[in-house]
């Protein structure tokens, strides 16, 4: 009895790795998408192989977590304050563990991708992965930034790769425009979070969120 219970705590602790702010700020950036590609153009999306695409992404995306929490473990740890997000760095799983969830997670994006994703698609998440991991290994603020802004940039191109044919794609140069606007907006939230790191982040994702729901009501 005992064990069952330290392994359904360890899993409630593992659950906490896919934050809720991070999977709904993903959504809204989905919903967000599909509602500038609906007003623009005449598009019918495939709500399932979305979801499927959607679904595959934000697993495969997790690599990046439990990669950086790997690569961050000795500095983590050391920290006087730790996430509660930070599962590895707490102690509630070992390295073994840790690792082997992360493969399991990986390997059910990569079973979902395989039904659904095209060459592009597979580069544009090849391309946030590595710089996903790459940013682990910076420790300048505006560098780190800069990679923030690429990946959220990336986020919303992969989006827009879900709905919208690739050739309209290419030559939308007002997506790419509020793509980058967007991006640039998320860095500038990071960059203050992390200068003055006396702000409730959650309280910054959530207003975030709110903002790109707004702009959905407005698109449509």
């Amino acid at each position: 009895m005992e064990n069952n219970n330290k392994k359904n705590l360890k899993l409630v602790s593992i659950l906490k790795k896919f934050k809720k702010f991070a999977f709904l700020r993903k959504v809204a950036f989905l919903l967000m998408v599909l509602a500038y590609f609906k007003a623009m153009y005449v598009i019918v999306p495939d709500f399932i192989e979305i979801v499927l695409k959607f679904l595959a992404f934000f697993f495969l995306y997790n690599i990046i977590y439990f990669a950086n929490d790997l690569i961050d473990y000795e500095f983590d740890k050391n920290r006087r304050f730790i996430r509660e997000s930070k599962i590895l760095a707490r102690n509630e799983v070992s390295i073994r563990e840790f690792s082997i969830l992360g493969f399991k997670i990986a390997s059910f994006g990569l079973l979902i991708g395989a039904m659904v994703f095209s060459k592009i698609e597979w580069f544009l998440i090849a391309l946030l992965v590595i710089i996903g991991i790459y940013r682990s290994y910076i420790r300048n603020l505006v560098l780190r930034s800069v990679t923030i802004f690429l990946m959220e940039y990336l986020n919303l191109l992969l989006f827009a790769s879900f709905i919208a044919q690739i050739e309209i794609l290419l030559r939308d140069i007002v997506f790419h425009l509020f793509a980058i606007c967007i991006s640039v907006w998320y860095t500038i939230l990071y960059y203050a979070y992390r200068k003055i790191e006396t702000v409730d982040i959650n309280s910054l994702k959530a207003y975030f969120i709110i903002a790109n729901l707004v702009i959905i009501i407005i698109g449509r």
